[in-house]
């Protein structure tokens, strides 16, 4: 269990942060908190513990986070690099949104850490109508390909665009502009 001392000498993440943070090893908090500070830059955290995971999620020692505005290539990088993890997967959607999982499993190194990419599906069954979520894992190679395909100057500069467009129509909404 991590103490309040140890939470307390994070300089990025918080006890808050996590739903479930007494089944939170030391090891990744501290880590991704060092990579945070690394990439002057704070990530979305999607997932941590899962109850009854057998692999890392479930030993309180992986999380996986989203790096909105950030370059999923460069994350990828940085977080073997920094040679903090001993496990580096990232992930990309159908929509080309990547996503990274971190972990300190104890069977890798960080100087040899396991690597792999994976391809997220939400396939919709046609009997039921539900949406699932399907993990198609191949090599972190492949899933980097991916990415550089959907991450283009055209694209970012798409991006830029519409965001410009959303901050001038929410600095307008207020004036009686339409």
């Amino acid at each position: 269990m991590i103490t309040d001392a140890q939470w307390n000498s994070l300089l990025y993440l918080r006890k808050s942060d996590f739903p479930a943070p007494d089944n939170m090893q030391w090891s990744i908090i501290s880590a991704l908190d060092s990579f945070i500070g690394l990439e002057n830059s704070r990530p979305e955290i999607l997932s941590t513990y899962r109850p009854g995971d057998p692999r890392q999620h479930g030993k309180g020692t992986a999380i996986d986070t989203a790096w909105p505005g950030a370059n999923p290539l460069q994350i990828n990088q940085d977080a073997l690099d920094s040679k903090l993890f001993s496990g580096v997967g990232v992930y990309i959607n159908p929509a080309g949104v990547a996503s990274h999982h971190f972990d300190t499993r104890t069977d890798r190194t960080t100087t040899n850490p396991a690597r792999w990419g994976g391809i997220i599906e939400h396939p919709t069954d046609p009997a039921t109508g539900e949406v699932s979520k399907s993990i198609t894992y191949t090599t972190m190679q492949a899933v980097l390909d991916l990415i550089k395909k959907n991450v283009t100057p055209s694209t970012s500069l798409v991006l830029i665009l519409l965001c410009g467009i959303g901050l001038y129509l929410l600095l307008t909404s207020g004036k009686g502009h339409p």
